[in-house]
């Protein structure tokens, strides 16, 4: 698994996701044209709606914190998105491009992927943070 190094002051761009309504406290959250979709209680559901806001991860660390009184590992929530196709870029760069100059840099000749996706299927779960 590659490594992203996210601070505090990191964006990080999601690609175009849908996210259903919430039904019994979690709603599907995804990718339609890819058929990649997780379903992530309603704390997921509000980081994943900051992230689109494009804040930097402490903002979105400081509203998780007031809204649930925990603070959330908000760089292993956005490794889990990236392994499920949901992140476009991090601090602008564009995920393609970080993984060819870690690539790069390792030696390696094939291509990883930041983290890895529970989703399987059409229905997997992320878990909640």
């Amino acid at each position: 698994m590659t490594a992203v190094a996210l601070t505090d002051d990191s964006v990080v761009t999601l690609r175009r996701l849908h996210i259903g309504e919430e039904v019994g406290g979690a709603a599907e959250v995804g990718r339609p044209e890819t058929g990649v979709f997780v379903s992530l209680p309603s704390e997921g559901v509000a980081l994943v709606r900051w992230l689109q806001d494009e804040l930097p991860l402490t903002d979105v660390t400081s509203r998780f914190l007031a809204a649930y009184g925990i603070e959330p590992d908000v760089g292993d929530f956005v490794r889990e998105l990236s392994g499920c196709g949901f992140v476009e870029s991090i601090d602008g760069r564009s995920l393609a491009e970080i993984h060819t100059r870690q690539s790069r840099r390792s030696g390696a000749s094939h291509r990883r992927r930041l983290g890895g996706c529970p989703a399987t299927s059409n229905r997997s779960r992320v878990a909640g943070r």
